[in-house]
């Protein structure tokens, strides 16, 4: 019998009906809806997805497909009430999985590479501190400065929350890690167990919460930008919600409410619709860019309890023990150079710092920044839009097309965080029936 070798573009899934073996190299560089039609024919199907490295592609494919196929496999797809809680793949039959952890290649070059980039933060290692309860948990503030100091313990603890990325996270890349050392409106907590006055070492980390500093900005620059029909770096909630809720389009696109209003529609306590002035982008807020758990402790209530504490934290909950806060930061800071004119960047000397403040901070040790809301843009999904319906968060925005990687639509959520500077008694809200659903 012969056999026909053929390249076919992954969009064009219909021509392999008469195929008996397909294989898909790089499978988490192609959107997922397209590789789930790839895999449902009546074919085998050799699936290959490089996670880690410089060639990595991403954890969509593991995180999402995947499990998919495992939980199908040994048909955990419907919950105890025996609802389908996923869309089974076509076709399968059996799955099995074939896992590679070291490079062929054995190049200088490329070990170098990972160790600088984290990139051979493999899957988190298992902790030994037990599984505390998640009420006795602590959030704690994380030192950039610290963390990316090269110092020996900062580099195990940078090592540690990357590998919680890697496992925990679909889409990781080494542009993540430079913008969590470089960007200035970025901040990192950790979520860790009880801790003792007496500990020396390093505690374990259980979740991290990535957020971004957004908002505050002035009218002008809004309708400027608005007018020209562009949209700056950064902010993406201010940006996002005013282009689809204060540009007056002709036809609503990628909105949840009428034609007719052309604001953003929010509800008071008693339910009275109301209508928000052009003045969102201008308030602060904080956009939750991550929120990872450790594989072993997830579906737990971990994420929910470092959640919690976060908004705790900026709703003023925790007082601060530091009144002396700017004097605080002064002395925290590296050392200031007596003559910046006469530094040569090329003459610098590149070494550890001795001078550095403590990698962890306890939140009380830290003035929070005031903020109006909190914000959250996922892929929208039945368990993502429970936990953070769970936490308070309402949808504002859904997005009508969808992400070419995923499938899925993103999402954004909002929770305000101070009633006072917060449209007095007001949360975003898109209507009642919305607010009240149960999922």
């Amino acid at each position: 019998m012969d056999f026909f070798f053929q390249y076919i573009d992954p969009r064009d899934s219909e021509k392999l009906s008469q195929a008996e073996l397909v294989v898909i190299d790089e499978a988490a560089a192609i959107p997922l809806p397209i590789v789930k039609k790839l895999i449902s024919g009546p074919y085998l199907v050799f699936l290959a997805s490089t996670i880690n490295g410089y060639e990595g592609t991403g954890r969509s494919l593991s995180l999402k497909l995947l499990q998919q196929l495992r939980e199908q496999a040994a048909g955990l797809l419907k919950n105890d009430k025996g609802d389908q809680i996923m869309a089974p793949v076509k076709g399968l039959a059996f799955f099995f999985r074939l896992r590679l952890n070291f490079s062929i290649f054995s190049s200088k070059v490329e070990a170098w590479l990972n160790r600088v980039l984290c990139l051979n933060a493999c899957d988190a290692h298992r902790l030994v501190s037990g599984m505390p309860p998640p009420k006795d948990c602590e959030l704690l503030y994380v030192n950039r400065d610290t963390l990316f100091s090269f110092h020996k313990a900062s580099e195990t603890f940078l090592h540690s929350i990357m590998a919680i990325y890697v496992s925990a996270h679909y889409k990781n890349s080494p542009n993540d890690l430079q913008m969590l050392s470089d960007a200035p409106a970025h901040h990192l907590f950790v979520l860790v167990g009880p801790l003792s006055d007496t500990q020396a070492q390093l505690p374990e980390v259980l979740a991290v919460i990535q957020i971004a500093m957004e908002g505050a900005l002035s009218s002008s620059t809004v309708s400027d930008n608005m007018k020209r029909g562009r949209r700056a770096a950064g902010d993406l909630l201010p940006w996002t919600i005013s282009q689809q809720f204060m540009a007056r389009p002709e036809k609503p696109k990628n909105r949840l409410i009428g034609p007719t209003d052309l604001r953003i529609c929010s509800l008071d306590f008693d339910k009275n619709i109301m209508f928000q002035d052009k003045d969102f982008p201008t308030l602060c807020g904080a956009r939750i860019v991550r929120i990872a758990v450790h594989p072993d402790f997830q579906s737990l209530g971990y994420g929910s309890r470092a959640l919690e504490l976060l908004q705790e934290y900026f709703q003023g909950v925790v007082p601060c023990l530091k009144e002396d806060q700017e004097e605080f930061e002064r002395k925290a800071r590296a050392k200031q150079i007596e003559n910046p004119e006469s530094l040569v960047l090329l003459e610098e000397v590149v070494e550890p710092r001795t001078d550095l403040p403590p990698l962890l901070h306890r939140l009380s040790e830290r003035r929070a920044e005031k903020l109006d809301y909190l914000g959250v843009s996922f892929g929208l999904c039945v368990p993502l839009l429970k936990f953070w319906k769970r936490a308070g968060f309402v949808p504002v925005y859904v997005r009508q097309s969808a992400n070419d990687l995923t499938g899925e639509h993103t999402c954004i959520m909002l929770k305000y965080m101070n009633q006072g500077s917060f449209l007095k008694v007001r949360c975003f809200m898109i209507s009642p029936k919305m607010c009240s659903v149960e999922i």
